[in-house]
């Protein structure tokens, strides 16, 4: 499939995960409810968009140890810039929810969360799956 040109869509994720994403390391996005959304459920609205690099809240307890250094890469090209760079396009090609943990444990190996880090967004909104 061919890239577009240009988009107005583009989801916020930090600098190490689109890093991450683009090395083939993180596979999968893991989300907790909806932002500024009444229902605050996580909602596939288009399932192709642009990462959007963000700074704040990535932390290196934060990111499992094998991440440090694309941690530490991303935060020294932090966007103190006028402009952000937008090169990557995602495409969603599955969707599914993560309520217990041995869901989340069998993800894993899939992103760049440290194990305590996963659990306290699983554990947060417990109602609420990851997605």
């Amino acid at each position: 499939m061919p890239l577009p040109t240009s988009s107005g869509l583009a989801l916020k994720e930090w600098a190490v995960a689109v890093r991450a994403l683009s090395k083939g390391k993180q596979i999968l996005i893991l989300r907790k409810g909806g932002i500024d959304r009444s229902d605050k459920e996580f909602r596939v609205v288009h399932p192709s968009f642009l990462l959007y690099p963000t700074y704040e809240h990535q932390r290196q307890d934060l990111v499992t140890a094998s991440n440090h250094a694309d941690l530490q890469q991303s935060l020294s090209e932090n966007g103190s810039h006028e402009r952000v760079k937008l090169q990557y396009w995602c495409e969603v090609t599955d969707k599914f929810e993560v309520s217990e943990q041995n869901a989340l444990d069998r993800v894993a190996p899939y992103h760049i969360w440290t194990t305590d880090y996963a659990n306290k967004r699983l554990h947060w909104r417990p109602k609420q799956p990851l997605t």
